[in-house]
């Protein structure tokens, strides 16, 4: 179906959270499959939409084993300022509802 478009971006978020070390093999897998499509019978890579992902998830040696050729890693860490906005932020409307 992606073919059907010019571009598609697939955002994935806990990737560590799928299960067992199996399981989070399994998925990483199957996106990296998404990206690097080929035509079984000659080998080529498959003509059509360019297919964006974004997978966000802690920082996991298995994980980041299995995408670190494939993909480019951004380090993104909270910092203490935003945790404060976002806590004020939430305990604000909680109390006006």
């Amino acid at each position: 179906m992606a073919c059907e478009f010019d571009e598609t971006f697939i955002i994935i978020d806990a990737i560590n959270e799928c299960g067992n070390d199996n399981q989070v093999s399994n998925v990483v897998h199957l996106f990296k499959s998404l990206v690097t499509q080929v035509d079984t019978s000659t080998h080529d890579p498959v003509v059509g939409g360019a297919i964006n992902i974004a997978l966000f998830n802690r920082d996991e040696d298995l994980i980041r084993g299995q995408l670190q050729h494939d993909f480019t890693s951004v380090q993104i860490a909270a910092h203490t300022e935003d945790l404060l906005v976002y806590t004020a932020s939430e305990v604000d409307k909680r109390i006006r509802n």
